[in-house]
């Protein structure tokens, strides 16, 4: 059975970079037109943002559906916003400013494994600065494809390899809408920016993962709408989601080094006890996580 898929692009004042990937979009998508549905929020953009969708609804009627939020309700409600109006088989969530490659779909549609065995299809990636100087040539070290029907295994392997930021990058990622649906409605809260990684864990916890080694698009750092957040949401986001984890069957070892390799990536033990000092409130959150991973 031919499997389908909702293109679902969040955007909020990046009309120029937005313009780009719907060009990308169409391009790309139209040897299986018939096959996807292209979805975008716009979260109350006040740069040229709607002239630019107005332009391409009019010269491509029916192409898209395009939804205006009446007010910024922030990427957390916008994300599970998209991922509950997909209809399709899979959703891929799409940032609009990373740039895809022209057979980005390629693998995806002409894998045989069937849409009720996938869970979770994640493409390997280079990293570059926005001024295009390479941070990583290949995120994950990976020159063969991975495929198990027990999704955790893939996971726990490119988790492994490079952390979790990979699998937190939202435009690397397909997900069986199903489980992705379900995803967001065990997580009801819409504070933690790294809601992505769960969804992928909670995906990944519930059938078969395919993992595509082939760099297929680019991940600009600091491009992220968190970019001056970066280490609130890997130390206390990306911690409480890890804690999450154990209750998708992740093994408490696995929660328990991500969560140190994490903590002294982007702080440091030092700068954690130091932390602790200034903050003690918010120090002590984050160790009640690593508290509930052990426990």
């Amino acid at each position: 059975m031919t499997k389908t898929l909702s293109i679902c692009i969040p955007t909020y004042n990046r009309g120029s970079k937005l313009k780009q990937q719907i060009e990308s979009i169409i391009s790309i998508t139209n040897p299986y037109s018939s096959a996807c549905e292209i979805i975008i929020s716009d979260n109350h953009s006040t740069d040229n943002t709607v002239e630019i969708l107005n332009v391409f609804q009019k010269e491509y009627p029916g192409k898209f559906i395009v939804f205006q939020q009446k007010e910024n309700i922030g990427f957390v409600k916008n994300y599970k916003f998209l991922i509950n109006q997909a209809i399709n088989d899979f959703i891929w969530i799409l940032g609009d400013d990373d740039p895809v490659y022209p057979s980005v779909l390629d693998t995806f549609f002409k894998i045989d494994i069937s849409s009720k065995e996938l869970h979770a299809f994640h493409y390997n990636h280079k990293c570059i600065t926005d001024k295009a100087t390479i941070i990583h040539e290949r995120f994950y070290s990976f020159h063969e494809d991975i495929y198990s029907p027990t999704g955790r295994d893939v996971f726990y392997q490119l988790a492994t390899d490079h952390q979790l930021g990979g699998l937190m990058f939202i435009s690397a990622t397909i997900l069986q809408t199903t489980s992705a649906k379900h995803a967001i409605a065990t997580w009801p809260q819409n504070s933690n920016q790294a809601l992505p990684l769960y969804v992928s864990a909670y995906a990944a916890s519930k059938g078969g993962f395919y993992f595509s080694s082939d760099n297929k698009l680019d991940c600009i750092y600091g491009s992220s709408f968190w970019k001056n957040e970066t280490t609130h949401v890997f130390i206390h986001d990306v911690s409480e989601i890890i804690t999450a984890f154990r209750k998708l069957n992740y093994s408490r070892r696995f929660c328990v080094v991500q969560f140190r390799m994490n903590i002294k990536k982007y702080i440091g033990w030092k700068g954690f006890i130091k932390l602790c000092y200034l903050k003690p409130v918010y120090a002590f959150r984050i160790i009640l996580f690593f508290v509930k991973i052990i426990l």
